[in-house]
């Protein structure tokens, strides 16, 4: 893109290219009075391209039916639209670039008008003083290299010309200047370009605009500059966020730091079990707050805390409906049948939806969270990145800094976070216990996910898009191993989990070597991520020892290295598969060190006894002599995950052996109390970082939670996944369901019917899990409902009658009173397990003998794959609308 500061005067006013057509067209109408068809062949339509000059008022109102964008491509608004002399209405097209505006000026001259381009180019120092009132800005730029400031400056002129706004965000720490769209008194943009935070010695930029799903981020230099002149994007920009007047400047908002610094966030809840439909709505109707003032948990407490400028996440009971700044302290406002003990609030609406959306995230746990049973609480700091992903993201549409809110500071960019400043609100050990099919899996891999990236946010709107997106991300982060998983058995112990030895044979030799295990092997990893700093390659073994393979590679005879003592030698032949070989100066036999001995004694993590004590320490003396080139290198803190599945069939103190007491978060390796132990295969010294996230899964139908080890209990948080038929609902809360031939399944009732009768027949950690029916919603949300009772049919014959029988160890009789088949036949419809009384006679022959057995024994039959009642809906309804309770 042309840098373009050009205005243009008209009749003794300039104007910006867009409004300049608009006042050429009145002017000649006011000159020559023309028609419509005078005024088109005075204005061809070519002069502007397809769209043309200008349009009839009837054309725009039928082309805004095509096209919502095209209200923003004319000079619509009441004022601005002419009248030819044949009182035709028309509205003048506002989307004029470089080259038909040329094309526009010479052609207006040969009709006498006269236009006059102004070149009028902003100073650097003109530029500096719309913002150097600002502390950050007065703090930072004069240390900035004069390559910066030139670029921010080219840009900030760019930004102007091409007609978007340049204004000012507060933040904690100082203000991030932005380039976007905002309107005056407007408390947060309409869009945002491209934002700048000004640090020492350097600004940061982020473009947004093209780059939604993962902002550009880099160090503002010319290269920025020349970039944004090249491409289109502010072109674009400006077309899909069109103005009909000058761009503003900082300076010309008359409140240009009317976001709110320092806002807090809250939640409040107006239930439809406090409150009357026409009390709700008359709430609605007058954007009001209201909170009862004797309300318990700590609610009343927290809305007379609430301050004017603050945010407010308001709901109906478990939904979100509106984002909301309040605007006024605690009144009472008369007009509906609340009474004076009802403390209210005004507010202004920042967005809200068309009517209430459940809420359906999988974390109910937090008390801000709309489906948390509470009328108002504060969502801490600490999770305004929790909340901006389950909140403003996905209904809203919004981000923090929509809103003002910078979680980012610009005081110190270098400073890296401590470790404990990256401490999660979630806990280092914690196990996902439930039935079958609860989406423990699910959870696993968003949990996995939540501590490895902190700052990850899915993209999405709704539950797959995000589910879609931590899966990715999941995968990405078990391909840079920083997450791992593995599942315990019967037979899985230490050796695996911890260290064991490991054999191997070459030739007629046998021999033994230390072997890591998942958990040592990634509790190593992590601790060379536990804390941010900066490291020199010139003394670390993998630098020494690279250069030293190499070496031997080009060698034909071997490395000779003489000993300590310097009376003796051996000679090193070979490295392979952790082992080193070599040649001892008299003798035949080779012998053997490792390469992971070696290192741990480099690095003084291990002291070597032993005969081979004089060979470790004479290699490493020729590693230390070697010259290796300083390569600076910088290390981020990052975190680490362990998923263990079926956890509790593992043998846990088999498994964990003194470990066991290591994870406990106060004995890890960062904390003032944690705890070294020495292995006792390796005699290394070993501890858990700080930085390791263990998550296990058990399955509560497998082996009961009363009978999980004491220590393990004692050390890992438990978290409850039990069926949540909410999963079940679509965004908008309405169970999903199968619609055949007018007749229709609700799978919600139909979940929870079954799951009322297994707690009822044996226990609630042996019911049946949402999870079993997402194939069957995959078909409805394809509107594929045929399919999607073929679907149900199978997950009752592959999944749900086996895993009862199992429950149930065969009993058909109970099984059947779980599908209700004992009513179905009442009902006259068929059921799915069948029953005939046995026939003794027949069996046994005429004896009294056969009177020992119950008279009532029955033979069961399940009915077979294919038979027309698996796709006959009254199957299915008829095991909930027996039900009296079921709804």
């Amino acid at each position: 893109m042309p840098r373009d500061y050009t205005k243009y005067q008209f009749e003794g006013t300039t104007y910006s290219k867009n409004r300049l057509v608009l006042e050429v067209i009145k002017e000649y109408l006011k000159r020559h009075q023309a028609t419509l068809p005078a005024l088109q062949t005075a204005f061809p339509k070519e002069l502007q391209g397809s769209a043309g000059v200008f349009c009839t008022y009837e054309e725009f109102n039928t082309k805004k039916q095509q096209s919502r964008d095209v209200e923003k491509r004319y000079f619509s608004a009441e004022n601005e639209r002419l009248v030819t002399h044949d009182e035709k209405e028309i509205v003048v097209s506002n989307q004029w670039g470089l080259e038909n505006t040329k094309r526009f000026i010479a052609h207006a001259a040969s009709l006498g008008l006269d236009i006059q381009p102004q070149v009028a180019t902003l100073t650097n120092e003109e530029i500096i003083q719309q913002f150097v009132h600002k502390p950050a800005f007065a703090r930072s730029y004069q240390t900035w290299p004069d390559e910066t400031l030139n670029a921010f400056c080219d840009i900030i002129r760019l930004a102007n010309s091409s007609e978007l706004d340049v204004f000012i965000v507060k933040m904690d720490a100082g203000n991030a200047f932005r380039i976007g769209r905002r309107e005056q008194g407007d408390f947060k943009a309409k869009s945002v370009f491209a934002t700048f935070d000004p640090v020492a010695n350097k600004i940061n930029f982020e473009q947004r605009f093209g780059y939604k799903e993962n902002y550009l981020k880099e160090e503002l230099s010319p290269t920025t500059f020349n970039r944004l002149s090249e491409k289109s994007d502010l072109q674009q920009f400006n077309l899909d966020y069109p103005i009909t007047r000058e761009p503003y400047w900082p300076t010309d908002y008359i409140d240009s730091d009317n976001t709110v610094m320092n806002a807090r966030i809250w939640k409040v809840s107006h239930s439809p079990i406090s409150f009357k439909e026409e009390t709700l709505k008359w709430l609605t109707d007058n954007s009001l707050l209201a909170v009862h003032q004797n309300t318990g948990n700590g609610s009343a407490n927290c809305f007379r805390t609430i301050e004017t400028g603050d945010i407010v996440n308001l709901g109906h009971g478990n939904t979100v409906y509106r984002l909301v700044r309040v605007t006024s302290d605690i009144e009472y406002i008369s007009g509906s049948e609340l009474d004076n003990q009802w403390m209210m609030r005004r507010y202004e609406t920042i967005k809200s939806l068309e009517q209430p959306v459940k809420y359906t995230y999988e974390d109910k746990y937090k008390r801000w969270s709309p489906r948390y049973n509470g009328t108002s609480w504060e969502v801490p700091v600490k999770e305004y990145s929790l909340f901006e992903q389950d909140i403003l993201r996905r209904y809203y549409d919004l981000t923090l800094s929509d809103l003002g809110i910078e979680m980012e500071h610009a005081s110190d960019e270098t400073q890296e976070p401590t470790a404990s400043s990256q401490h999660l609100d979630m806990p280092l050990n914690q196990i996902l216990f439930g039935p079958p099919g609860t989406g423990k899996t699910y959870r696993t891999i968003e949990l996995a996910v939540r501590a490895a990236e902190p700052d990850f946010t899915p993209h999405g709107h709704n539950r797959d898009l995000q589910r879609q997106s931590f899966k990715d991300k999941y995968d990405e982060l078990v391909s840079q191993e920083r997450i791992r998983f593995v599942t315990f058995h019967q037979s899985y112990g230490y050796e695996e989990f911890v260290e064991g030895l490991s054999a191997k044979t070459e030739g007629d030799q046998i021999s033994y070597y230390e072997k890591d295990g998942v958990f040592k092997a990634i509790c190593d990893d992590a601790k060379k991520y536990r804390v941010a700093n900066s490291t020199s390659a010139v003394a670390e073994f993998e630098a020494r020892w690279q250069q030293f393979s190499e070496k031997l590679a080009e060698s034909e005879a071997g490395i000779r290295v003489d000993t300590l003592s310097g009376k003796t030698f051996f000679t090193i032949t070979d490295v392979n598969n952790n082992t080193i070989r070599f040649d001892k100066s008299q003798g035949n036999s080779v012998h053997t060190m490792t390469v992971k001995t070696l290192k741990a004694a480099y690095n003084k993590e291990k002291v070597i006894n032993g005969g081979l004590q004089p060979y470790y320490g004479a290699l490493i003396k020729y590693l230390s002599e070697l010259s290796v080139e300083s390569v600076e290198g910088k290390s981020k803190r990052k975190n680490f995950v362990l998923v263990i599945d079926e956890i509790n069939r593992g043998n846990i103190s088999k498994v964990f052996g003194e470990l066991i007491t290591l994870i406990e978060p106060s004995k890890r390796l960062g904390s003032d109390e944690h705890i070294e132990v020495t292995l006792p295969y390796s005699g290394y010294p070993f501890s858990v970082p700080d930085n390791l996230y263990l998550i296990g899964t058990m399955n509560t139908a497998d082996r009961s939670l009363a009978l999980m080890d004491t220590a393990l209990r004692r050390r890992f948080d438990f978290i409850e996944m039990m069926p949540d038929t909410s999963v079940l609902e679509d965004e908008a809360g309405n169970a999903y369901s199968i619609l055949v031939d007018g007749k229709r399944i609700d799978l919600v009732k139909l979940l929870r019917t079954l799951n009322e009768r297994i707690a009822a027949l044996y226990d609630r950690e042996h019911t049946l899990g949402h999870a079993f029916f997402m194939p069957v919603i995959n078909a409805i949300k394809l509107n594929d409902h045929v399919s999607a009772l073929a679907e149900l049919g199978k997950t009752f014959q592959n999944k749900i009658i086996p895993l009862l029988a199992e429950y149930f160890f065969e009993d058909w009789q109970k099984i059947r009173l779980v599908l209700a088949d004992n009513q179905k036949e009442q009902m006259g419809i068929e059921p799915i397990i069948p029953r005939q009384p046995v026939n003794y006679h027949n069996l046994f022959g005429n004896t009294e003998e056969f009177g020992e057995f119950d008279d009532q024994l029955y033979e069961y039959q399940l009915t077979p794959v294919g038979a027309p009642i698996w796709d006959e809906v009254e199957t299915y309804t008829a095991m909930y609308s027996s039900n009296q309770d079921a709804g």
